[in-house]
Parts: C-alpha cells; sequence; structure tokens
C-alpha cells in the first residue's frame, strides 16, 4: 500500500489540535503530509452556562461536531454538575461519541452511526415530539432543527463555538490546487469557504490537485467551489477518509 502513497502529498486543513490523528495514519501508509490549516476553533462556553439550569427539561442533546461536545463538557464542569443530570446525547460520528464517553455521558442508541446531521435529524424526527438542545459552532446549517421542527419536535440553539479563518499563502495554495501529485482533505464547510476566499479561482484545466471529503455536506462545498472531489468517507472518521484516498490511488495505480 505504500506505493500507492509514493510521491503524493497530502494536506491535512485541520486545525493543528485536531489533525495529529490524520496525520499520523497517512504518515504510516507512506504519504508526505503537511498540516495547513485554514480555520481556528475557539470554543465559547461560557454561551451555554445559563441554559444549563433547564437542561433536565430536554429529551437530549443533538452534537454535531466534537467541538460543540467539548465546548459542552467545559460549561457543565464550571456548573460541576455530575453525568447524571445529563440527558442522553445524540452524536454524529466516532469522534464526537468519544468526547461524549470520556465526559460520562449517555449516547442516545443508534445516532453515532448516522455519519451525518441530516441522518441523524431524520432519525430522531421519526420520534414521538420531543424538546432537544442542539449546542453549535456559529457556521452550522440550518438541516437538523429544520428537519426536526417540522416533525413537530423543539429545538433550542446555542452556537457555542465559532470557525475563524487563518491568513494563507494564497500563491502557495494555488500552486497546490494546480498539483496532480496533492491531495487536500476537508472536515468541514466553513474549511472550505475560508480557503475559497483567499485562493485565487483556477479553471478545471488548471485545478489539478484531488480532493477528500468527511462528508456529503463538505463535498457539496467543494463542488459548489468548482473543486473535483475525487472520494468521500464512507463513515465520518479518518479512518474512512483514508480508505476512501487509499482506494482512489489504488484504482489510478491499476490503470
Amino acid at each position: 500500500m505504500a506505493d500507492v502513497w509514493s510521491g503524493i502529498t497530502v494536506i491535512v486543513t485541520r486545525p493543528r489540535a485536531q489533525a495529529d490523528g490524520l496525520a499520523a495514519l497517512l504518515t504510516a501508509r507512506g504519504a508526505t503530509v503537511q498540516v495547513e490549516p485554514v480555520i481556528d476553533v475557539v470554543l465559547m462556553p461560557e454561551r451555554l452556562q445559563s441554559r444549563l439550569p433547564e437542561i433536565r427539561t430536554f429529551a437530549g442533546i443533538v452534537l454535531t461536531s466534537a467541538n460543540a461536545a467539548r465546548a459542552l463538557r467545559a460549561a457543565i464542569a464550571v456548573l460541576g454538575l455530575s453525568a447524571s443530570d445529563i440527558p442522553p446525547c445524540a452524536p454524529v460520528g466516532r469522534a464526537t461519541a468519544r468526547v461524549v464517553r470520556a465526559a460520562g455521558w449517555a449516547v442516545w442508541p443508534g445516532t453515532e452511526e448516522t455519519g451525518s446531521g441530516e441522518a441523524l435529524a431524520r432519525m430522531l424526527a421519526s420520534l414521538p415530539p420531543r424538546r432537544w438542545w442542539f449546542p453549535c459552532g456559529d457556521q452550522a446549517l440550518d438541516t437538523v432543527p429544520a428537519i426536526l421542527s417540522a416533525a413537530g419536535h423543539e429545538v433550542v440553539r446555542d452556537v457555542c463555538y465559532e470557525t475563524r479563518p487563518v491568513q494563507l499563502d494564497g500563491a502557495r495554495w494555488s500552486a497546490w490546487f494546480a498539483s496532480p501529485a496533492v491531495f487536500f482533505t476537508w472536515f468541514s464547510p466553513s474549511a472550505v469557504h475560508a480557503c475559497a476566499a483567499q485562493c485565487k479561482p483556477l479553471g478545471p484545466r488548471e485545478m489539478q490537485a484531488r480532493h477528500a471529503c468527511i462528508g456529503a455536506t463538505t463535498a457539496r462545498a467543494c463542488e459548489a467551489q468548482g473543486w473535483p472531489v475525487a472520494c468521500v468517507a464512507a463513515a465520518p472518521t479518518e479512518e474512512a477518509l483514508l480508505e476512501a484516498m487509499a482506494g482512489v490511488l489504488k484504482t489510478q495505480a491499476q490503470r
């Protein structure tokens, strides 16, 4: 497998604190890895503290990102609430579920395997109407509350972290975009938008790099920029993203 990664440079666009796992997996496969964050994540747990006194009124907490789970954990720690005070959490993906379980909170059965916020919302919408808490980022889409509200559920949404763009070297990024030896990894639409806002648009013939996305929503953001999406992870995990990329490279090597 190392042969298919030979000569490939993978740009990991996650914030540095979240990039180590994928960088290690890629390095072990034989890829050249560059961690190049395009956004910073700023947790704002204080924005959740005023909601915590009513936490027992919620049937569950919808968590579509690990950052939201981290902000919630920090807010709860300040007030000294115990795990038994926290209603079951409905996380998307293993990374978010790991944060939930590390805090000692219960996971709503079946939710971490849903793979996307939309799939999670549709699963929860099939239940009798309930009251849900939705801590999220400042750029979270309206998909989750819209689906649940349409099914008669009540959703209380609180922003608990912000994503802020990192200043990029536009010329260097444009050179990467034009290289067929470069594979970008994308984990959120906000990262795609932050990068696109700072980089010179390239035409279809100039855009030679490939793009790997953690999920369908992120893939749609790439496609909206005219970036060719080579693969989408089968599940929202680093391991699944790695396997999707390896599949693309293996297919290419067999041609």
